[in-house]
C-alpha cells in the first residue's frame, strides 16, 4: 500500500506523484510507456506495446539531459530539456 509512487529510469527518479494521479495522468514519457505496456484483457489488439530502443548501460549513461531521450523519438530534439527536473 502506498500514497505516492516514484518511477525510476536508469537509476534516476523521473516522476513522483500520488498513486491515483500518476496512474490517471502520467507526465513523463517513460511512465506513460510503462503504463501502455500493461496487457489489457479486453483489448481487441493482441500486440503488446513495446518501449523502443535498448536499456542503457549504467556505465555509459549521460550525466546531463534526459536519460530516456534516445527512446522517445516522437519528441523532437528541440523539445528536450538540457537538465530536466521533476
Amino acid at each position: 500500500l502506498a500514497d505516492r509512487v516514484c518511477v525510476m529510469y536508469a537509476g534516476q527518479i523521473v516522476e513522483e506523484a500520488p498513486v491515483v494521479e500518476l496512474f490517471t495522468n502520467p507526465k513523463h514519457p517513460y511512465t506513460r510507456s510503462l503504463l501502455n505496456s500493461i496487457p489489457q484483457m479486453d483489448a481487441d489488439d493482441e500486440d503488446l506495446y513495446v518501449i523502443q530502443g535498448m536499456v542503457p548501460s549504467l556505465k555509459n549513461l549521460p550525466r546531463q539531459g534526459c536519460r530516456f531521450k534516445a527512446r522517445i523519438p516522437w519528441i523532437s530534439e528541440e523539445e528536450h530539456e538540457e537538465n530536466p527536473t521533476m
